[in-house]
């Protein structure tokens, strides 16, 4: 036992140097990995493997691999000057801490022959293994999060590392994916009620992420997102509590990247957690404001990701339009909508212009038959879209014929009030399109012509008389677009 006590004291002051190593000192920690690594090696006299108390080592692993992962942690103090440089440090510190540390997961694993031949022997290497894989699992993880995409803070050694040593996780812990060890579990684990990491991984990400540190944290935001990303229905309603309050906070911050992180989180939140759950205890209605409260934002990007999103949000907490048991009376449907109007139609921008055409069809798609109470404006909002001409590419013309085709879906009792403005606008892009002196740039002239097409075939459904009236007097007039028009003009007619 003293030797065994003088070992593990050699130990712990080794580990206590690599605490008390500063991040800059790249060498003196890749040193001190190699001696952490070497006290681990399998075929060594002196190896920590070869201890016969299991909670001893369990303990010498876990201390090893938390010191390990905690010198990969981006330090909170960053300004704009030392960023890139403390990136790369960190990239490099991980490489040889992620090697560092399958290395010791490797030789630990190898040195379960040591314990003997003995069945006693053999259950004991089993139950150290096995308490050493559950100890150090979430740590690891959290890592792995970390590091395994391509971001500022990371290289193309440290991702190959750090994904090297998430395969030998999974395989020591009998797991087939990372997903399976953070849902269900090591393979031994398993009963009634799997145990996976998640909630522990959760609980290591957390202490980084309270409200006053974690806008210092951009590594940590990545973990949460990757490790959040893994899980899916049925097993995300469990953490609910835990996963919600940092996906609020990001979509709470000033920085439009923040922003746009906390809403993928909760759209990801929305799709795979229970309707049932998230209306518990209001929490459906928490998301819904602070999404709402985003809708007067001036950004694309961030736009793009928000309308979606509410959508989502927005059959939670909203009785479905398209069930029609009971009279549908304005809800907040109504509400977002009208707001999304009010900015399209007097928007000048044009990149916010294309981000609130791209998604103005869910919209559509989402009310059904309710569209009719906003259906003059919508209207009025996509015709005057599809009039006016935007450049080459025209992407908003080509996102506002998806929507002119859903409001004709959805609201095809009331078009032949309307035909006679649909129609002019439709045939007059038509034409433009087709036109080989138009500015229209000829790829985007494919999608447009298309798009029209589909229109025009629809309104031939809902008023086939005066489409068909309308379209056979433009065949019989001749001019220089006379052919090019004359083909898509009678695939209408033929359809």
């Amino acid at each position: 036992m003293s030797s065994e006590s003088a070992m593990l004291g050699t130990f712990e002051k080794l580990l206590q140097s690599l605490d008390d190593c500063q991040c800059e000192e790249t060498l003196e920690i890749e040193k001190l990995c190699s001696e952490v690594d070497a006290a681990f090696q399998h075929d060594s006299g002196d190896s920590l493997c070869f201890l016969h108390s299991s909670d001893n080592v369990r303990k010498a692993v876990t201390k090893a691999i938390t010191s390990l992962v905690r010198k990969t942690m981006l330090p909170q103090s960053l300004s704009n000057e030392n960023e890139d440089d403390h990136f790369q440090e960190t990239a490099r510190i991980t490489a040889v801490v992620g090697a560092t540390c399958s290395a010791i997961l490797s030789n630990l694993h190898k040195g379960q022959s040591s314990f003997g031949d003995t069945d006693e022997s053999k259950d004991e290497a089993q139950r150290l293994f096995r308490d050493v894989v559950l100890a150090v699992a979430p740590h690891c993880m959290v890592l792995v999060a970390t590091h395994c995409e391509k971001q500022p803070w990371t290289s193309k050694k440290s991702r190959l590392n750090t994904e090297g040593l998430c395969a030998l996780l999974c395989k020591m812990s009998g797991c087939n994916s990372v997903v399976e060890l953070l849902v269900q579990g090591p393979a031994w684990c398993r009963g009634s009620h799997d145990k996976g990491v998640f909630k522990d991984v959760l609980g290591l990400l957390k202490e980084r992420l309270t409200r006053d540190q974690w806008h210092r944290e951009p590594a940590t935001r990545q973990a949460f997102r990757w490790c959040l990303f893994q899980i899916r229905h049925p097993h995300l309603s469990h953490h609910l509590d835990s996963i919600l309050p940092a996906s609020l906070l990001f979509t709470d911050d000033y920085k439009e990247s923040n922003k746009c992180l906390g809403i993928l989180c909760l759209q990801h939140i929305i799709d795979n957690v229970d309707p049932t759950d998230l209306r518990l205890h209001g929490r459906s209605m928490v998301i819904y404001e602070a999404l709402h409260h985003q809708l007067y934002t001036q950004k694309p990007t961030l736009i793009s990701q928000l309308l979606p999103c509410l959508i989502s949000i927005l059959t939670v907490i909203e009785r479905s339009p398209h069930k029609a048991d009971e009279q549908r009376k304005p809800n907040r449907y109504d509400a977002v909508l009208q707001t999304v109007l009010v900015s399209m139609e007097f928007e000048q921008k044009l990149a916010l212009r294309q981000a609130y055409a791209k998604k103005l069809y869910l919209f559509i798609d989402s009310m059904g038959i309710t569209i009719l109470r906003h259906m003059k404006q919508v209207l009025r909002v996509i015709l005057k879209y599809l009039e006016a001409s935007e450049g080459q590419d025209d992407l908003s013309r080509t996102y506002t014929l998806r929507s002119l085709n859903s409001l004709i879906l959805q609201s095809w009792p009331r078009i032949p009030i309307h035909w006679n403005a649909i129609i002019k606008v439709l045939l007059k892009l038509l034409c433009d399109a087709c036109d080989n002196c138009s500015h229209i740039d000829k790829d985007a002239r494919r999608p447009i012509l298309d798009g029209c097409v589909d229109c025009l075939l629809l309104l031939k459904r809902c008023c086939s008389k005066e489409t068909e009236g309308a379209l056979r007097e433009i065949l019989a007039i001749n001019t220089d677009r006379s052919d090019a028009m004359k083909e898509y003009l009678e695939r209408v007619l033929a359809g």
